[in-house]
């Protein structure tokens, strides 16, 4: 006997024939089958002897090998199980009643998630209880180039702007301004809401602006904007690089952001 080299199921058995009926996820040690039992002794006893006797039903046996084959096909495609909800109702329907601490699966959105606790329920991506472990190191960013591009406000002004989805991101980002002026006084930051200044200690300044927090700077009209963490648990999220200048001189700036996912 000889296996098929680089078995790939292209097919799932039976998957276009309508010869195929659903099989009870539990049953009794006896009669039918069923997926808690398999085929019980009454497949065993002789139908022509045996009042109580069973002949394999060939709609279930397709069903089954169905249910293998097209489970298999899925991981050989993407190497992770399908997330499915968990199982409700009497005889249990659905998926696991719960998925234990550890378990990976993919989700619907795409993402690869690691669930975070034991007896999980939750829908990956709806809360912490599900992590996101797909793209790890992938990399997101915005960029301005043109240093006239736009004009910069005393109350500040947004350079750029990316979009992150679920995960835990490192951002960083670079502002440059067009006025060389350091003594008018620059600022810079990154926050997850539109022009607001975050804490001061993730505020990059160029002296003397008003009252400068610890911060980092390159030259006198360009900054380096301290690295934030951020996560997003679910859905995307709007994050922000903004430039802010302390006189009414005309300024210009551009830029850069960019994340890296944890």
């Amino acid at each position: 006997m000889s296996n098929t080299p680089n078995p790939y199921f292209l097919n799932p058995f039976a998957i276009d024939s309508n010869d195929v009926a659903v099989i009870p996820s539990t049953g009794a040690s006896t009669g039918a089958m069923s997926y808690q039992q398999g085929f019980t002794i009454n497949y065993e006893q002789d139908l022509e002897t045996v009042s109580t006797a069973l002949p394999i039903p060939r709609n279930q046996f397709n069903q089954l090998m169905l249910d293998i084959t097209a489970a298999l096909q899925q991981l050989q495609n993407y190497g992770y199980p399908n997330w499915v909800a968990p199982a409700t109702g009497s005889p249990l329907v659905g998926g696991p009643v719960s998925y234990p601490l550890n378990a990976v699966v993919l989700y619907s959105d795409g993402n690869i998630y690691q669930s975070q606790i034991a007896s999980n329920t939750s829908v990956p991506g709806a809360d912490a209880n599900w992590v996101v472990i797909s793209l790890t190191g992938k990399t997101i960013s915005s960029q301005v180039l043109a240093v006239s591009a736009v004009s910069v406000s005393t109350s500040g002004t947004d350079i750029t702007s990316i979009v992150l989805p679920v995960g835990v991101w490192n951002v960083s980002g670079n502002i440059y301004f067009a006025s060389s002026a350091a003594s008018a006084g620059y600022s810079a930051w990154i926050n997850t809401t539109s022009v607001t200044a975050p804490d001061n200690s993730l505020i990059a300044n160029i002296i003397p602006f008003a009252t400068p927090p610890n911060a980092s700077f390159l030259t006198s009209a360009g900054l380096v904007v301290p690295t934030q963490q951020i996560t997003v648990t679910s859905g995307t999220q709007n994050v922000y690089l903004t430039g802010m200048k302390a006189s009414s001189a005309s300024t210009t700036g551009c830029g850069l952001i960019t994340a890296i996912k944890n």
